[in-house]
């Protein structure tokens, strides 16, 4: 017998242009630590009938090095940007962007 723990989620974007809250289902399955996200439609609700949004598989616990790499740089990058539209010198920003490899 199967032992699933089972969560009604919702994912609320309506800050986004066009968003609104969309309805999902959480199953964590405990023999194995594995999750899925299945979302909740509605008849006639103009979205594709695909139920499955994370399909059966292991989340990592911890955060990996490249996806903690991945967020520096997509946070340099906006400060840049905005340092960028606040002052024309901006050699020490440009020059730790360039040493963490972010595009500029």
């Amino acid at each position: 017998m199967v032992q699933v723990l089972r969560f009604y989620c919702v994912w609320d974007d309506r800050q986004a242009l066009y968003g609104d809250r969309r309805p999902y289902r959480l199953h964590y399955f405990l023999e194995d630590d594995t999750v899925e996200i299945l979302e909740l439609h509605e008849n006639n609700d103009g979205r594709d009938p695909f139920p499955v949004f994370l399909r059966r598989g292991p989340l990592p616990k911890v955060p990996s090095a490249l996806h903690t790499m991945l967020c520096i740089q997509r946070f340099l990058s906006h400060m840049l940007s905005v340092y960028n539209a606040l002052s024309s010198n901006c050699c020490q920003c440009l020059a730790l962007c360039q040493a963490l490899a972010v595009s500029v």
